[in-house]
């Protein structure tokens, strides 16, 4: 499974689907290089109303020392390549305890070492399944992968697979870095004070800092940056 890199891909977007009401997607906070963290994903529905039952998910192979982690739904299994790395992640509930609704949100997370790739995204491609009344399985698989540079969207109606951005390490106070790659959605430093590149360009998601930087006639929004360009962070 590959990592697909672009600072422009983001964390993933909020979709609505005409099989499940709302994407499987990652819920966890900031993910840093060459950490060992714990992944959660988000179940916030099922399928057209039914509860869910089981969900896969595909690990990606520069993600190592994977351990599962057991939740409501019971134990949970998993899959290996041919190295013996986990490549899959299963979590299935009894039939017996399957909810009469789709009204619980579920949680699913795994421990891992992530890959020392600083501003890449890695897609976590999952089937998420249900069973009808009648008996029989139905599924959603959200393995729609982020388009390379990260330009496209997806749309109302389309299954787009879970993502995990991955940031440098970071320190409070100012952080300076070097693009590897072309960083055009801005956002992904929205948990940060300020950005700055080369002294005349700033970027904030503090309304007030956007006001700040908009009056100053030395210094324009940033909507961008290039591979290779040095820039700062404070955080």
């Amino acid at each position: 499974m590959q990592v697909w890199k672009s600072g422009a891909v983001g964390l993933g977007l909020a979709i609505l689907s005409g099989s499940a009401l709302s994407h499987v997607g990652v819920a966890s906070g900031p993910a840093f290089a060459g950490d060992r963290t714990i992944v959660d994903l988000s179940v916030p529905h099922g399928c057209d109303g039914m509860d869910t039952l089981r969900v896969e998910v595909d690990i990606p192979e520069q993600f190592t020392s994977v351990q599962p982690i057991d939740n409501v739904f019971g134990p949970a299994t998993f899959e290996t390549n041919s190295e013996g790395g986990i490549s899959k992640i299963i979590w299935t509930k009894p039939v017996e305890n399957a909810l009469a609704a789709d009204d619980h949100y579920y949680k699913l997370s795994f421990r891992a070492t992530l890959p020392d790739a600083p501003f890449t995204v890695a897609a976590l491609p999952t089937t998420q399944y249900c069973q009808t009344p009648d008996g029989n399985e139905t599924f959603v698989s959200w393995d729609e992968l982020p388009a390379e540079g990260g330009h496209d969207h997806h749309a109302a109606g389309s299954h787009p697979a879970p993502t995990l951005m991955i940031f440098p390490q970071r320190f409070p106070g100012w952080n300076q870095y070097v693009a590897p790659d072309h960083l055009h959605d801005m956002s992904i430093f929205d948990d940060a004070e300020i950005v700055w590149k080369n002294d005349v360009e700033a970027y904030s998601a503090n309304p007030v800092t956007v006001q700040m930087i908009e009056s100053d006639a030395d210094v324009s929004v940033l909507g961008q940056i290039h591979p290779g360009e040095t820039f700062w962070v404070k955080y």
